[in-house]
């Protein structure tokens, strides 16, 4: 995995998508988790959408998770969302609302 030359914003990482034609919520959907708010323990956390259209176009988008769970230990992870995604699925899913 490469690393990417610095951390930024959701608002930067969608910026930088739609400044290669990309369309917010058309094309592309990013679901970023802000300081305070829940993760699920049990189920999938939903972080980010593309078309089809946008997978050919955006390679890597990195995600840093750091998570202080209830006793105080630190969690920390770094997750490139289409890593090993399907660029061409048979059944894309509708974008989301």
């Amino acid at each position: 995995m490469t690393k990417p030359p610095k951390w930024g914003s959701s608002r930067e990482a969608t910026v930088g998508i739609e400044l290669r034609g990309l369309r917010h919520h058309e094309d592309f959907a990013l679901d970023f988790i802000d300081r305070g708010r829940p993760i699920p323990a049990q189920r999938l956390k939903f972080l980010g959408w593309f078309t089809e259209k946008a997978m050919r176009e955006v390679e890597n988008v990195f995600v840093k998770v750091r998570v202080i769970d209830r006793v105080g230990d630190t969690h920390e992870r770094c997750i490139n969302l289409p890593k090993r995604a399907t660029r061409s699925p048979r059944h894309p899913d509708a974008p989301p609302s």
